[in-house]
């Protein structure tokens, strides 16, 4: 059988004939209607009468013009500026608002809370300016101490004062004086601490002839619970000893301390804890096999362990809750501690503040490493007080005094009292002085 071959077909146009015959349809449509029916009039500005489509595609051109719309980040941007140059307004409203009528009521004053300005929307299409990131000026401290520039001097330092003003001068002076010398005490305490520990104890002429051994010996006495005379009396037998010892006339006592010490050892040694337990430990053999009663003791035994212990801790555990309320009255009490200890710093605060406007103190605050310190005010004692002023003694320097008010409000560094290297020489030349055999190491314990 012979397959048939399909034909070929040519494709014809018919788009014209088709639009043709559209426009006929619509023609025959509208020929039959009247113009109110093909044209409405809108008085009210109701979308009444219109169809549905009509409707949306009215409310879609009101939401979304015609124009070029910007991305949604950039909306975004723009209403983020809006918002913050109305804040910006408003906080420099409220600010010349309480620069020209004082203090402001929040509460009581409409034009804080009346709304702000509304700034007019940009456009989409317009351009928006670039913003440029502001760069911060440098920190520049700005030294504003409370201190004043000429302090008044005390009454008492007048050159005919009263009795008690001239008491109260001294009386400070004299506690900036002790207050110096206590410092000086704490760092030398610091320093040597031993030392200090057993000066307060010992007298210092007994201290100063102990060396680093004898040092540590007495303070293990004392903390043992000997008292000074007794540290004492052995400190005195030790000089003897070493007297003697130097002298060399104690041939026969070393031979007999000798013999002391050594029995000393082995009698620490006996008195050895777990002496009895090692001895035993060597005297098993090692790998022997252990018996099933063995293991079923040692079993028991754990189980044991295990019992007590649990008991062991439930019992503490109780006991810990027995302990909460005095747990919460001990807390109760360490806040109520801090809370004044808080109430007390901020009082003191407050009057060094205070100390510092009346000039009676320096800027809390320095600047570089060195410290300003405050000198003793200058009082007359008793027997210098003269009565007149032309009788009385000029003293100071304007160009000093000036130099301390700049030191004292922290406007310069303070000087250092010495230089390093004039300090170092001095104290090279007294210690070449005092002793000529200078140790090269000195333990800062001692």
């Amino acid at each position: 059988m012979v397959k048939q071959k399909r034909s070929s077909w040519k494709r014809i146009e018919t788009d014209d004939v088709e639009a043709g015959q559209k426009e006929d349809q619509v023609r025959r449509h509208l020929s039959g209607k009247a113009g109110d029916a093909l044209f409405v009039e809108d008085t009210h500005g109701s979308t009444a009468g219109l169809s549905r489509s009509v409707r949306k595609r009215m409310r879609l051109l009101k939401e979304k013009p015609a124009a070029r719309k910007l991305p949604d980040h950039v909306l975004r941007r723009m209403e983020r500026e809006r918002l913050r140059m109305e804040r910006r307004e408003r906080q420099n409203r409220n600010k010349q608002l309480s620069a020209e009528d004082g203090p402001v009521d929040l509460w009581g004053s409409s034009t804080l809370t009346a709304p702000a300005p509304s700034r007019p929307s940009v456009h989409p299409n317009e351009r928006i300016k670039d913003r440029v990131r502001r760069r911060h000026e440098p920190f520049r401290p700005t030294v504003v101490a409370p201190v004043p520039a000429v302090p008044l001097p005390h009454p008492g330092q007048s050159y005919n004062p009263h009795e008690p003003h001239r008491q109260s001068a001294v009386f400070t002076a004299a506690a900036l004086v002790m207050a110096q010398d206590d410092r000086r005490e704490m760092v030398e305490r610091s320093l040597k601490p031993l030392t200090a520990s057993l000066m307060d104890v010992l007298p210092e002429e007994t201290v100063n002839q102990m060396d680093d051994n004898d040092k540590i010996r007495a303070y293990q006495l004392l903390q043992e619970g000997q008292d000074a005379s007794a540290v004492s009396a052995w400190f005195e037998g030790q000089l003897m000893r070493k007297r003697v010892k130097k002298e060399g006339g104690d041939g026969q006592d070393n031979d007999d301390d000798d013999d002391d010490d050594a029995a000393d050892e082995d009698q620490d040694e006996d008195e050895t804890p777990g002496a009895d337990a090692l001895k035993t430990a060597k005297q098993t053999k090692l790998g022997e096999k252990k018996t099933r009663t063995q293991r079923n003791r040692e079993a028991r035994r754990k189980a044991q362990d295990q019992q007590l212990q649990a008991k062991l801790e439930l019992k503490k555990r109780r006991r810990d809750f027995e302990q909460i309320k005095s747990h919460l009255e001990s807390l109760k009490a360490l806040q109520e501690q801090r809370a004044a200890r808080r109430q007390y710093r901020e009082l003191l605060k407050h009057e060094a503040e205070e100390a510092q406007k009346r000039g009676e103190a320096a800027a809390a605050k320095r600047l570089g490493r060195h410290v300003y310190r405050e000198a003793p005010p200058d009082v007359v004692l008793s027997e210098d007080v003269r009565g007149s002023l032309r009788s009385a003694k000029v003293s100071g320097s304007a160009i000093a005094d000036r130099a301390q008010s700049i030191y004292r409000r922290g406007l310069l560094e303070a000087p250092p009292k010495g230089r390093q290297h004039y300090s170092r020489k001095v104290r090279k030349t007294l210690k070449h002085k005092e002793n000529p055999l200078i140790r090269r190491y000195q333990p800062a314990l001692f």
